[in-house]
């Protein structure tokens, strides 16, 4: 007779198994045979079935993932609204910090040249006034 079997992952999700006990000739014990059967439902505990089909379902890939607190779905608040004004208010700054920082560069990068031609100038006029 199978037995059912959970596992609960890290994030709290679980998920159910049938489990039957299979004799293994070659090493002379006894094996689990494992069957998945769906998820567990975390407020009712029950079994919610698979659809039986293997992989993840097409176009699952590029879901976005929902808002979760403790496995169970939350509508998103007024404060997750302020907190994402202010994170894009932080990106704009520090872009505008990058692209001034990136000028700076290249402003460096155009006086370094000029004195790397100024100093190969004075190398060769200096090997010109030893020989």
């Amino acid at each position: 007779m199978p037995s059912i079997v959970k596992y609960t992952r890290k994030d709290g999700s679980t998920y159910a198994y049938s489990s039957i006990a299979q004799w293994d000739p070659e090493k002379k014990q006894s094996r689990p045979v494992r069957k998945y059967l769906g998820k567990v439902d975390p407020i009712t505990g029950e079994i919610i079935a698979s659809s039986g089909k293997r992989g993840r379902p097409v176009g699952s890939k590029n879901k976005p993932r929902a808002n979760t607190e403790g496995g169970v779905q939350r509508e998103a608040s007024a404060e997750d609204g302020s907190r994402i004004a202010a994170l894009e208010d932080e990106l704009k700054t520090l872009r505008e910090e990058n692209a001034a920082m990136q000028k700076e560069i290249n402003a460096l990068r155009t006086k370094n040249a000029y004195y790397e031609a100024v100093l190969k100038n004075i190398k060769m006029q200096v090997s010109k006034a030893v020989d």
